[in-house]
Protein backbone atom coordinates (compact mmCIF):
# COMPACT_ATOMS: atom_id res chain seq x y z
CA UNK A 1 0.00 0.00 0.00
CA UNK A 2 1.54 3.40 -1.06
CA UNK A 3 1.09 6.25 0.94
CA UNK A 4 1.01 9.61 -0.57
CA UNK A 5 0.21 12.25 2.32
CA UNK A 6 2.52 14.75 3.07
CA UNK A 7 3.80 15.49 6.71
CA UNK A 8 4.20 18.72 6.24
CA UNK A 9 1.70 19.79 8.86
CA UNK A 10 3.89 17.49 11.31
CA UNK A 11 6.96 19.50 10.67
CA UNK A 12 5.41 22.97 10.96
CA UNK A 13 4.09 21.91 14.24
CA UNK A 14 7.12 20.88 15.75
CA UNK A 15 8.85 23.95 14.68
CA UNK A 16 6.35 26.37 15.90
CA UNK A 17 6.58 23.98 19.62
CA UNK A 18 10.66 24.49 19.10
CA UNK A 19 10.26 28.15 18.27
CA UNK A 20 7.98 27.89 21.90
CA UNK A 21 10.24 26.56 24.10
CA UNK A 22 13.00 28.72 22.76
CA UNK A 23 10.79 31.87 23.44
CA UNK A 24 9.84 30.57 27.22
CA UNK A 25 13.20 29.40 27.83
CA UNK A 26 15.87 31.45 26.37
CA UNK A 27 19.46 29.80 26.47
CA UNK A 28 22.52 30.11 24.12
CA UNK A 29 21.26 26.11 23.27
CA UNK A 30 20.04 25.30 19.64
CA UNK A 31 16.98 23.27 19.05
CA UNK A 32 17.56 20.78 15.99
CA UNK A 33 14.92 19.14 14.08
CA UNK A 34 15.94 16.73 11.51
CA UNK A 35 13.78 14.97 8.76
CA UNK A 36 14.67 11.30 8.52
CA UNK A 37 13.73 9.69 5.63
CA UNK A 38 11.12 6.59 6.17
CA UNK A 39 11.31 3.31 4.34
CA UNK A 40 14.72 4.59 2.03
CA UNK A 41 17.12 1.79 2.52
CA UNK A 42 18.23 4.09 5.61
CA UNK A 43 20.83 1.96 8.14
CA UNK A 44 18.51 1.28 11.28
CA UNK A 45 15.44 2.60 9.72
CA UNK A 46 13.40 -0.11 10.83
CA UNK A 47 14.65 0.51 14.48
CA UNK A 48 14.19 4.52 13.94
CA UNK A 49 10.48 3.64 12.75
CA UNK A 50 9.34 1.37 15.54
CA UNK A 51 10.81 4.33 18.12
CA UNK A 52 8.68 6.62 16.36
CA UNK A 53 5.80 4.43 15.99
CA UNK A 54 6.04 4.11 20.10
CA UNK A 55 6.30 7.58 20.71
CA UNK A 56 3.30 8.78 18.84
CA UNK A 57 1.41 5.80 20.62
CA UNK A 58 2.75 8.03 23.67
CA UNK A 59 4.15 4.82 25.02
CA UNK A 60 8.05 5.58 24.77
CA UNK A 61 8.12 7.85 27.86
CA UNK A 62 6.12 8.39 31.00
CA UNK A 63 3.80 11.64 29.95
CA UNK A 64 5.05 13.42 33.31
CA UNK A 65 8.35 13.34 32.64
CA UNK A 66 7.89 15.29 29.27
CA UNK A 67 7.57 19.08 29.52
CA UNK A 68 4.24 20.46 29.06
CA UNK A 69 3.84 21.41 25.50
CA UNK A 70 4.85 17.60 24.79
CA UNK A 71 2.38 16.62 27.21
CA UNK A 72 -0.64 16.89 24.64
CA UNK A 73 -1.66 14.28 21.69
CA UNK A 74 0.49 14.99 18.68
CA UNK A 75 -1.82 15.09 15.07
CA UNK A 76 -2.28 12.01 13.71
CA UNK A 77 -0.39 11.95 10.03
CA UNK A 78 -3.15 11.02 7.47
CA UNK A 79 -0.41 8.65 6.15
CA UNK A 80 -0.59 6.34 8.85
CA UNK A 81 -3.95 5.41 9.26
Amino acid sequence: MSHTASGQHLVKALTHSALQIQKKYPSNKNITLQWVAGHREVLGNELVDAAAKEAARGTSSPQQTLPLILQAPLPHNISTL
